[in-house]
């Protein structure tokens, strides 16, 4: 899939991990997903019909809307989705050895808690940089579900 950025109007290939992510967050009920800009690190927002739309012609290529524009002199800053209703709730299975579950959706935070693979868990919402998405499994609990383009845990619903 190819995305022009609105912003600065230079065209980029998305990889099959911000794909896989993205699908993952349609498949949770959400309505759009932004991609960061490699060029200049500004979000661009696509709906899911754009996303689907884009996915069944990949010879075209989609030009997002604006969303939450660049900060001047820093890092777009993502969304933390926090829970949701209980009617986005997921579950799902590890699919992985061993996972580690942190405080925080990042690499970088405190281990909480570890699971291992076939251990079941509840998504009650998610985070995600375009890159790695996260799970929020509790208060202070985040597992990876993609992460460096690996996927970790496989939904099941």
């Amino acid at each position: 899939m190819n995305l022009t950025c609105f912003n600065c109007k230079k065209p980029w290939e998305v990889s099959q991990a911000h794909i896989l992510g993205a699908k993952f967050k349609f498949g949770l009920g959400f309505k759009e997903h932004s991609f960061i800009c490699p060029n200049c690190k500004t979000r661009n927002t696509v709906t899911k019909v754009d996303f689907e739309y884009a996915l069944e012609h990949p010879n075209q290529v989609a030009v997002p809307s604006p969303s939450i524009p660049k900060d001047s002199g820093d890092d777009v800053k993502p969304v933390t989705v926090g829970p949701g209703p209980a009617l986005l709730q997921r579950h799902g299975v590890v699919i992985v050895r061993s996972l580690h579950v942190r405080k925080d959706h990042s690499t970088k935070a405190e281990t909480m808690a570890g699971l291992i693979r076939g251990e079941k868990v509840t998504v009650l919402g998610t985070w995600t940089d375009g890159e790695n998405t996260w799970a929020q499994l509790g208060p202070d609990r985040w597992a990876a579900i993609i992460y460096n383009g690996e996927p970790l845990i496989e939904l099941s619903d």
